[in-house]
């Protein structure tokens, strides 16, 4: 799904919001969440956090082109 050429992703939620979210190292190495504030206001605001331990929430993704 990811390309390791890309140095960020666009997403689009909910067809409404548009965020770009930088692709770190890290993420190629040990940790392959994507990271960005964004993420922390739309999950509390859709009741997803807090999550039980070790039990992140999870989200479906699918690719668009363009």
């Amino acid at each position: 799904m990811f390309s390791r050429t890309w140095s960020y992703v666009e997403l689009i939620i909910e067809d409404k919001y548009r965020i770009s979210v930088e692709i770190t190292d890290s993420f190629w190495r040990n940790c392959s969440e994507l990271r960005h504030v964004f993420f922390k206001h739309y999950f509390r605001e859709k009741e997803y956090i807090p999550w039980p331990k070790r039990r992140p929430t999870k989200i479906h993704a699918r690719t668009c082109k363009g």
